[in-house]
């Protein structure tokens, strides 16, 4: 019979939210992590396999816990312009409800953690489909779309959906604006941008 982990991942993994969140990414180093965790720098490097896998677990955790909100609030959301308008307002919602990853997810991009040293192959190719699921669900939505004025639909509703609520919730986050005043912005911003 195995023996029980002494220290799980999620205790690891919660470490390096700490660091991260509180020192940035450049606190984020596997003595750091095992001081703060209490796992052996051992436990943690044959668990996760370097400093960037422990980085990138964590963020694309974020970014799917985010883009399931948006895939649900289109899914509830009468079929169109109210699909696109759901997708922007769920970004804002989820980063209302769940702060600390709102900041997590502006600590660093996908660009940033894909050119990361010691990132391993596997998290790689999880960071490039990441945004597959979400992307393929916009295009089907944006196909079913006639909107009036200039620029692809397909170009619109990416802006509309992901572009201003991202830039809402960075001013928010950077100046300690009302989540509720940068809801009503994306609202009326997302729904002009889809009006042309």
């Amino acid at each position: 019979m195995a023996r029980p982990r002494q220290h799980s991942d999620e205790a690891i993994l919660s470490a390096v939210r700490d660091l991260l969140l509180s020192e940035g990414p450049r606190g984020v180093t596997v003595a750091a992590v095992s001081e703060r965790s209490g796992a052996p720098t051992g436990t943690i490097y044959h668990r996760f396999g370097s400093r960037a896998d422990m980085v990138a677990e964590l963020w694309i955790g974020a970014i799917r816990r985010l883009q399931e909100a948006a895939l649900d609030a289109a899914t509830h959301a009468p079929a169109g312009v109210e699909q696109v308008v759901a997708v922007a307002l769920a970004t804002v919602d989820f980063c209302a409800e769940h702060p600390d990853d709102a900041r997590l997810l502006t600590l660093a991009s996908r660009k940033e953690l894909r050119t990361s040293e010691g990132l391993s192959a596997h998290r790689r190719a999880e960071l490039d489909q990441l945004n597959t699921a979400i992307v393929r669900r916009l295009d089907q939505i944006a196909a079913g779309l006639d909107l009036p004025g200039t620029g692809s639909a397909k170009q619109r509703v990416a802006f509309a959906a992901v572009s201003l609520p991202y830039v809402a919730v960075r001013q928010v986050l950077s100046t300690r604006a009302s989540m509720d005043e940068a809801r009503a912005m994306v609202e009326v911003a997302a729904r002009a941008v889809l009006a042309g």
